[in-house]
């Protein structure tokens, strides 16, 4: 998984230089879709590696590079299977975060107090 992780970094981070981008300070959506060499499936792991522990570490490998900090992933979605080549493939697209039309930020804001009711006479 490490050594995965670290060819996400690498990655990302000739993308990134190549395209001279700072790392995202805003929300982002992770999509992940991970083609699995025949290799990694075992008779012992009939369904390949854990998803949930890929997603994590492509975010820890994105992490300084693509984005600040992983917590600015608010949504996101992942899936794996069988490639049909010999050799396993992964695919990564990373996005603004928005939520319906409004930036998630936005949302966070303080809301207007509403008035005390006045006294029935």
């Amino acid at each position: 998984m490490q050594a995965w992780q670290a060819q996400i970094g690498a990655a990302a981070r000739v993308v990134w230089s190549a395209a001279r981008l700072a790392p995202e300070t805003k929300p982002v959506s992770l999509d992940m879709r991970v083609y699995l060499a025949p290799s990694q499936i075992t008779k012992r792991f009939p369904y390949g590696p854990d998803l949930t522990n890929l997603y994590k570490a492509a975010e820890d490998a994105l992490t300084g590079i693509v984005y600040e900090d992983d917590r600015q992933t608010l949504a996101g979605n992942f899936a794996k299977q069988t490639a049909v080549t010999e050799t396993g493939l992964t695919v990564i697209t990373v996005s603004l975060a928005y939520v319906g039309l409004v930036e998630w930020p936005s949302l966070a804001a303080p809301r207007k107090q509403r008035r005390p009711a006045r006294p029935t006479r």
